[in-house]
């Protein structure tokens, strides 16, 4: 773990080492995944916005979450099989009903996140944690970042003291 002005030295290398390697644009320099990203943002500027989404369209806009799109590494047949697996074992109210309640819902966003994660009423299938905190981090107006399982080693190994 790293403090004061070694944390802040060590982040500043790393971060110049990225933008040399990776440019200005890093992540989103794919077309795709950015009209994704553009795309789920716009399903949860209201509540009325996310109802009215189509299924394949929530779907495939849920792709811009790296923890969700990489999942497609445990569904046998790639992406396309995890997108069907997704919608078959989920009914479109459901997920609406739980996305809803992340963005939306009353109350302290950790017991959101948590209630999506854990609960019965809002738990989804093939949709884990990481999924829901990076969706969190993606469509919050509060300005929480999106945080998914490789955020949080690269946290770690940046020097940030983050429980495992």
């Amino acid at each position: 773990m790293r403090t004061g002005a070694d944390l802040v030295r060590n982040i500043n290398d790393h971060t110049e080492e990225w933008f040399a390697i990776h440019g200005p644009a890093g992540y989103f320099d794919d077309a795709v995944r950015l009209r994704q990203l553009q795309q789920l943002q716009g399903f949860f500027t209201s509540r009325e916005a996310l109802r009215r989404s189509s299924f394949d369209a929530l779907t495939d806009a849920l792709l811009a979450c790296a923890a969700f799109h990489d999942r497609l590494r445990f569904a046998r047949g790639g992406l396309q099989t995890l997108v069907t697996t997704f919608k078959r074992e989920n009914r479109f109210e459901d997920v609406a009903e739980t996305f809803e309640y992340l963005a939306f819902g009353g109350g302290d966003y950790i017991q959101r996140i948590y209630d999506c994660v854990y609960a019965t009423d809002y738990k989804l299938k093939d949709f884990g944690e990481n999924c829901t905190f990076e969706l969190f981090g993606w469509i919050n107006r509060d300005g929480i970042p999106p945080v998914n399982g490789r955020v949080l080693k690269a946290l770690r190994y940046l020097g940030f003291n983050i429980a495992p």
